[in-house]
């Protein structure tokens, strides 16, 4: 349980623009993105393990979103700054 670990919390960044939030999801390597009303609306990365390399994440250390609604992840595990493209939206019906 992420609250029963201290060195092992989820991050969260807020993307206002979008209505949409990300979540660390420091046990399985991975962000998950969900809606204001907290849907699930999916996740990307995956867990990187002791070399983690291109969207492989080691340990998520902080979260942001650019204006353009990219998110920034720190990854601690391997001392890097993954970028990662704005999540898909669906687009309104018509």
């Amino acid at each position: 349980a992420w609250y029963g670990e201290q060195g092992n919390r989820p991050y969260l960044a807020l993307d206002v623009a979008r209505d949409l939030l990300y979540v660390g999801d420091p046990d399985a390597g991975r962000v998950l993105v969900l809606d204001t009303a907290g849907n699930c609306l999916g996740s990307f990365g995956e867990p990187g393990g002791d070399s983690p390399v291109g969207s492989r994440i080691g340990t998520v250390a902080g979260l942001a979103v650019d204006a353009q609604g990219g998110v920034w992840l720190a990854d601690s595990g391997s001392g890097r700054i993954l970028g990662f493209p704005a999540f898909p939206l669906e687009s309104a019906p018509a």
